[in-house]
């Protein structure tokens, strides 16, 4: 792999056909710069480096939509980028540095990277060696083909049904981690439980929690007056292989959940 011309400290680098941007949203860069990086709805407004211009190779690819993009994004300085999905560029200004807006086209939650260490990141970024850079590309790649996967087993699992619903319309089903995979890493059936997209979310924010034992569904008195009381009580479906999820991993996951009020 041949680095793009410059100093890699930009915050895009294309590799194996793809263009990959980490964007710093209300924060300096580690150069110093702070570019007007912000969301507009769901659209990205981005500023590309110092100097850059419609006429650039690189840029143009991007402008054209001709090469495939996919955004990371940051909030805090040194905090993970969280991988946001797959883009195209909707309109773009000339101005310098070029500003381009970047609509999602893609946020498969079955294909992202968790978090992504920054150190590694920042260590690409800075004129790095190219086995460096290639390291971080081939984890990314590795990362979305092991959800697949995953996604995959536990749609067999639970005959493509939410393990909590029973709702069987597979785009809005995610495979979701009982350990956080930038934790452990483990891409393992009984770390996942196969779950509608909004009850994940509801998980996520501790809404809900999962008995270890028992299997049952609990909810917290904010639910109990909604459309989702009925989950209150649910059991996590048996799987066709006669697994359960890992017990101690949800058991951490228990603890979470009762330590918000």
């Amino acid at each position: 792999m041949e680095k793009q011309k410059g100093a890699w400290n930009t915050g895009y680098v294309k590799y194996d056909g793809n263009i990959y941007l980490f964007v710093n949203i209300g924060i300096p860069g580690r150069t110093g710069h702070d570019y007007a990086n912000t969301w507009e709805d769901s659209d990205l407004i981005w500023y590309a480096k110092t100097d850059t211009h419609k006429n650039q190779p690189l840029i143009k690819e991007m402008i054209n939509n001709t090469t495939n993009v996919f955004i990371l994004t940051r909030t805090k300085n040194r905090a993970p980028f969280n991988y946001k999905g797959s883009a195209t560029c909707i309109k773009f200004e000339d101005t310098v540095p070029i500003k381009i807006t970047w609509r999602l086209t893609s946020n498969d939650i079955e294909s992202k990277p968790e978090d992504i260490d920054p150190d590694l990141v920042w260590k690409m970024l800075k004129e790095a060696p190219n086995d460096i850079t290639k390291e971080y590309i081939t984890l990314l790649k590795r990362v979305r083909q092991g959800q697949n996967r995953l996604r995959n087993n536990l749609l067999y699992q639970y005959s493509n049904k939410c393990c909590v619903t029973g709702y069987g319309v597979t785009e809005v089903l995610k495979a979701c981690h009982i350990e956080e995979h930038r934790i452990g890493g483990l891409n393992d059936s009984k770390n996942a439980l196969l779950l509608r997209s909004d009850i994940h979310d509801l998980w996520d924010k501790n809404l809900i929690g999962f008995h270890p034992t028992t299997l049952a569904v609990h909810i917290k008195d904010e639910l109990k007056e909604t459309d989702y009381s009925f989950l209150d009580g649910q059991k996590i479906a048996p799987r066709k292989d006669g697994s359960r999820p890992d017990e101690q991993l949800l058991e951490k996951r228990w603890e979470a959940f009762n330590k918000v009020k």
